[in-house]
């Protein structure tokens, strides 16, 4: 970062056996290290930025887990309180550095006094959610997972108008992963934690709205941070799925790289199924560089999407963040691989649907981006996954395709959550469009349809509901 107050100054904050800030006062012809203070360097990969204050040469501040500030050159810090932790970003006004706006993982912020006080972060529908559920009440409930926060709950009508926090409830302590509420009693809810539950891996949550009481069912007790995949009994994904069964409310699903039932609310889990992923022992090595960052975020070689038939219990089908897609047909005594032949090697697959109109009727929608292809991935089965073929269509090629939905009423009404909005295809995937009217440019995780309405869950803009799809049926 270069001084706009000094140009020979220049700032930078370094990762490094001797890791610290460092300064040049020459134009970079020499540096001085000036602090070596851990809290402003820790998980590099996340935080680390530094940003010189405008018209005070000797002021620079560091964004971090907290934010920093140091008067005397870099020397020392004092932290800045902000609304919210994991602060990544900050602009200081070039004619009056008392105004500043702030970037953390609740939102932005802005203060007009240097950073003594701030706005607040509800104020903005910057949510970013993983995954969603809704409730059978009426008016129904949407629930999400959201990063960095909490899980929450929010109704989808009021009585009083505008839906306010007040009518929010915090179902957990979320952050990451799936969520899933009991279809015939809405007071239980399950909830994917890894992020942000002293649970460690697998981290998995039971939620009694009733009672109020929080518990950890996790499936095996075992801690992750700082230990690599492949040293670990089993892998759980920051996002691993979570369900109930469509068949008897009393059996829930869960997975890692294996799939695990419980028919006891958690208090005992049983394996039925092998690993269902590659298990590629050199991609299961703790993550970071110089710095290690084994915090489950970056775990691989996981299931990311389950579903069971709607039709016959017993019924599965798995996809895992490296590739596979896998199928049951006996409750999970034997299992198949049946991942379509011509799906690009190590492709993400993030949801497979399985067709509330035809047993055999599987849609699966992929995506390779993290591996620099965006291409969309989008596939049909018509005999449950013994053959697959293309529904790309005239789908755009660069619009990486992430959730994909069938419409419950209309067979073939299909709709896709990609990086920059909805795509819907009224002809199972042979056209697609792009929904338009309000809705922003973000990137959709996770839709489910509640009778006339189709409800999103957007990871930067919060929830959105069309609440009419009766026009698009015809």
């Amino acid at each position: 970062c270069i001084s706009p107050a000094k140009s020979e100054r220049i700032w930078a904050i370094i990762e490094a056996e001797d890791a610290g800030l460092y300064r040049s006062d020459n134009g970079g012809e020499s540096w001085v290290k000036t602090s070596g203070n851990r809290d402003l360097i820790h998980r590099p990969w996340y935080y680390c930025h530094v940003f010189a204050d405008p018209q005070h040469v000797d002021t620079v501040y560091i964004t971090n887990l907290q934010m920093w500030k140091s008067t005397d050159g870099g020397t020392n810090f004092s932290e800045i309180t902000t609304p919210h932790g994991d602060n990544h970003d900050l602009w200081i006004d070039p004619n009056n550095a008392q105004r500043m706006v702030q970037g953390n993982d609740g939102g932005a912020c802005v203060s007009y006094n240097g950073g003594e006080t701030w706005s607040t972060i509800y104020n903005q529908l910057t949510a970013q959610f993983y995954r969603i559920d809704i409730d059978n009440e009426f008016p129904y409930r949407v629930y999400a997972t959201q990063q960095d926060n909490t899980s929450i709950s929010v109704p989808s009508a009021s009585a009083y108008g505008a839906i306010t926090l007040q009518e929010s409830t915090f179902p957990g302590t979320g952050e990451s992963g799936f969520i899933a509420v009991k279809p015939d009693d809405s007071n239980i809810v399950y909830i994917g934690a890894v992020g942000s539950s002293p649970g460690g891996e697998g981290a998995l949550q039971h939620y009694n709205h009733k009672t109020e009481q929080l518990r950890l069912v996790n499936i095996w007790p075992e801690e992750k941070y700082g230990w690599a995949p492949k040293d670990l009994k089993y892998r759980f994904s920051w996002t691993f799925p979570i369900a109930f069964s469509p068949h008897d409310s009393g059996i829930v699903y869960a997975c890692g790289n294996h799939v695990f039932r419980t028919n006891n609310e958690g208090h005992s889990w049983e394996s039925i199924s092998p690993d269902l992923t590659r298990a590629d022992e050199n991609k299961l090595n703790v993550s970071g560089g110089l710095t290690i960052d084994s915090s489950g975020a970056e775990h691989y070689a996981c299931i990311s999407t389950f579903v069971e038939s709607p039709h016959q219990s017993g019924i599965f089908w798995t996809g895992s963040d490296d590739g596979l897609v896998h199928t049951s047909r006996d409750g999970g005594k034997n299992w198949q691989n049946i991942t379509p032949p011509n799906l690009p090697e190590w492709s993400y697959i993030f949801c497979i649907e399985a067709s509330g109109h035809d047993p055999e009727t599987i849609f699966l929608s992929a995506t390779r981006y993290k591996l620099n292809d965006y291409r969309p991935l989008l596939y049909k089965s018509t005999d449950g996954g013994k053959k697959w073929s293309s529904i790309n269509g005239d789908y755009p090629e660069t619009e990486i395709s992430r959730v994909i939905r069938e419409d419950p009423t209309c067979p073939g009404l299909l709709f896709v959550g990609s990086e920059t909005g909805i795509f819907m295809s009224t002809n199972s995937g042979k056209n697609w469009q792009k929904l338009g009217g309000n809705f922003p440019v973000v990137p959709v995780y996770d839709m489910k349809i509640k009778q006339d309405d189709l409800v999103v869950g957007t990871h930067g803009r919060s929830f959105w509901i069309l609440d009419d799809l009766t026009p698009l049926r015809k």
